[in-house]
This record gives C-alpha cells, sequence and structure tokens, in this order.
C-alpha cells in the first residue's frame, strides 16, 4: 500500500511537472525566439535572448528527465531496466558514453527497496548529464555482499573539492536529498570531487536491505 501511495504521488507530480512547469518554459523560450525574429535589436542584445531561450530549453530537457524518473513504476521494470533506460534518455540530451555495470543480484532488483534505490542513483546521475560537462558517466559496484558500494562517476568539471561535509553550506541541495534518501535505505552516502574534476558519488549499502 505505501508503495502504491507512493507511484500516486510521483505520478500527481509528474502532471504537474508536464502540465505546468514544461508549459511555461516551452512559451517562454518561444517568446524569447519570436523577439529575436520580429524585432530590431542589437546583435549583443540578440545574443543574450537566444541564451536565455537555450536556458529555457535546458530547463525543459531537466524536466523531462524528471517526469521520466517519476513515471517510471518498479513493478514493471528491475532496478537496471530503469538505469539504462535513463541513461538512454539522456544520451539523447547530452551526448556521452554512458554504461552501468551492477551485479545481477542488484540489476534485478525490482522491490520497494530498488525503487528507493533507483531514485537515488537517478538524482545522481541526471546531475551528471546536465552539469559535469563530462564526456564518460558510469554506474558501477563494488565490494562483497556484505561491503557493497553502488557508485555514479564521471569524468567532468567537478564540484570544486565539495564533500558531504560541506554540501549544506555550499547549497548543494541534491546532495542534501540523496543523503536523506540514503539514510531511509539504512545506507551511508559519501562523495569524492577533487579539484582536478571528475565526481563520484557512492552509496554504501548494508546486505540486509538489498540481499
Amino acid at each position: 500500500m505505501r508503495q502504491q501511495e507512493r507511484l500516486r504521488e510521483r505520478q500527481r507530480i509528474a502532471r504537474i511537472l508536464h502540465d505546468n512547469f514544461l508549459q511555461q518554459c516551452q512559451c517562454v523560450q518561444l517568446a524569447l525566439e519570436r523577439q529575436v525574429e520580429q524585432c530590431d535589436f542589437a546583435s549583443q542584445d540578440k545574443a543574450a535572448l537566444l541564451r536565455l531561450a537555450n536556458q529555457a530549453n535546458e530547463a525543459m530537457a531537466e524536466g523531462r528527465a524528471l517526469i521520466l524518473q517519476l513515471r517510471q513504476d518498479g513493478h514493471t521494470a528491475c532496478l537496471g531496466q530503469r538505469v539504462d533506460a535513463l541513461g538512454a534518455m539522456l544520451l539523447r540530451l547530452r551526448p556521452a558514453k554512458f554504461s552501468c555495470r551492477l551485479r545481477p543480484a542488484l540489476y534485478c532488483l525490482r522491490d520497494a527497496y530498488s525503487d528507493e534505490l533507483y531514485m537515488l542513483l537517478a538524482e545522481a546521475i541526471r546531475n551528471a548529464f546536465m552539469h559535469s560537462a563530462a564526456t564518460h558517466i558510469w554506474v558501477a559496484d563494488f565490494g562483497c555482499q556484505a561491503d557493497l558500494s553502488v557508485a555514479v562517476g564521471d569524468d567532468g568539471v567537478g564540484l570544486g573539492g565539495a564533500s558531504m561535509d560541506n554540501a549544506d553550506s555550499a547549497r548543494h541541495y541534491g546532495l542534501l536529498g540523496m543523503q536523506e534518501r540514503a539514510r531511509l535505505l539504512g545506507a551511508s552516502l559519501s562523495l569524492d570531487s577533487p579539484t582536478s574534476g571528475g565526481t563520484t558519488v557512492s552509496l554504501h549499502l548494508k546486505r540486509a536491505g538489498w540481499a
């Protein structure tokens, strides 16, 4: 029953995103493009308006990725299939290399636990595609069943040395949300983002939760 309630709530949020947020973004984008076409602006002003239109388009791309996350039902696809589907969708928006290597026991998970796990991984994957400017984004697991970690990594620009310890002060609220979801899973989250670039978000699982 709790799973069905969560699914209904996600579907409600997905409808709001589609019917309100995405529609408003599209209206803004079209209005800006129309102004560029119809009005006699200086070249620098036209460039500024087109940048705003592109930003609106990027917001719509992020919104579509969120809708995909919210619409995916854990009862109809296993964890690995959902991760692969999200990666394929994001690849159409941001060219990169994407790989998902999960051991069969994790890849084939199809329950309430895997649903929460997917939502956490999806946030990390979406952030990597949208903000890291990476050429390679990957999902993989490490360790043994008693001490297992699942990581999302990229070779992008990094977060300037950010860590879970300073995520709040740096206003990385997506990281804080993932940390809160990790606690709900009975797991812990760590972040490695050196100043040299690249980011790895690692979720450290307890076997009792997923095995």
